[in-house]
């Protein structure tokens, strides 16, 4: 549109209801139908997808997409000589470990995106809530033990619904029955 090759008018007529489709990675359940649908594209009826294969295609990220999806199928139905197409015909990217997962846990393997996503947010919200508990108040582990600036940790707190309060309400009572003359004895 800006370039002048579509008219503002019409992008603006088409554009009452907006479709947001997710990406593919979070869309699993789509991979073995439009694996289908390529495979007639291209003419490739013949040849057969062992379940191993679509497994592989449902455990792995697709960056590009259905694009890279149809690509790959596509491919797979030119090169592999075979009526079977098996793992071993596949790129060797569909048996690279992902860096985050060996850091995780080594031989983790998750199912979907979304379970990978959640493992990663109780990690995370396991690491900022053991800092909150061993460092004074939330500046100090956000700089000292974090090394992550105070409004990032507070972005992080709040995405994740960790109380950022908890143990300053702690400290806050303390304080307060201190300074009421109650020393923290109890009759």
């Amino acid at each position: 549109m800006n370039v002048g090759n579509f008219r503002a008018d019409l992008f603006f007529r088409l554009n009452v209801f907006p479709i947001i489709v997710p990406p593919l990675r979070e869309r699993t359940g789509d991979i073995r139908p439009l694996v289908r649908k390529f495979k007639q594209m291209y003419k490739g009826t013949e040849k057969v997808f062992l379940i191993e294969v679509l497994k592989r295609f449902e455990r792995y990220n697709w960056p590009g997409n259905v694009r890279e999806l149809e690509n790959e199928v596509q491919r797979l139905l030119v090169t592999t000589d075979s009526d079977k197409i098996t793992a071993k015909d596949l790129h060797s990217k569909f048996f690279a470990k992902d860096p985050t997962i060996e850091l995780l846990g080594g031989d983790a393997e998750f199912s979907d995106y979304k379970a990978f996503k959640n493992h990663v947010e109780d990690l995370e919200r396991k690491l900022l809530s053991s800092k909150l508990k061993t460092f004074k108040n939330i500046r100090d582990a956000a700089s000292e033990g974090l090394g992550i600036s105070h409004s990032t940790l507070f972005s992080r707190l709040k995405a994740l619904s960790i109380n950022q309060n908890q143990k300053g309400n702690e400290n806050e009572k303390n304080e307060n029955s201190a300074s009421n003359g109650n020393s923290g004895i109890v009759a």
